[in-house]
């Protein structure tokens, strides 16, 4: 790949990375995201469920192609036993059983059609440090050196 200029360079396509690339994307800038993975959502990670609210703060509607279960109560267990159980009844809210699978593609294809450039299978090497800020990436992958 040939040296290009980005505003943005974002290393990771999981949730967190391709929803910033989005933003900054939708935003205007120049945005590549760089995945070390050659697919998106393999292996699935954790957080494989997501309120309801996060959706929408993110401006995500659920989609039949990774919110596969909707719920209304969960109870989390801690390692040493402790139990927290949310209900929408006792006034918590209700969230969605993730396909992180798919849902992590549909993500970056979102930051994607927002204008972001996406490369999977590639490593970054080294980040360039200048005045204190990142300047420039080095990376390696399947489609040569970035």
């Amino acid at each position: 790949m040939a040296e290009k200029e980005y505003d943005v360079v974002v290393v990771g396509a999981g949730p967190a990375g391709s929803t910033a690339a989005y933003s900054a994307a939708k935003n205007g800038a120049s945005v590549l995201v760089i995945d070390r993975r050659r697919e998106l959502g393999v292996p699935v990670q954790c957080g494989e469920a997501l309120a309801e609210d996060v959706l929408k703060e993110l401006g995500i509607k659920p989609d039949k192609r990774w919110a596969v279960n909707r719920t209304n109560a969960v109870k989390i267990v801690s390692p040493g036993g402790i139990e927290v159980r949310i209900s929408e009844r006792a006034g918590g809210k209700v969230g969605y059983i993730l396909n992180r699978k798919v849902f992590d593609k549909c993500l970056a294809m979102r930051a994607a059609k927002a204008g972001a450039d996406v490369i999977v299978g590639t490593y970054v090497n080294r980040v360039i440090l200048e005045n204190g800020g990142a300047a420039a990436v080095v990376g390696s992958g399947i489609g040569g050196r970035v």
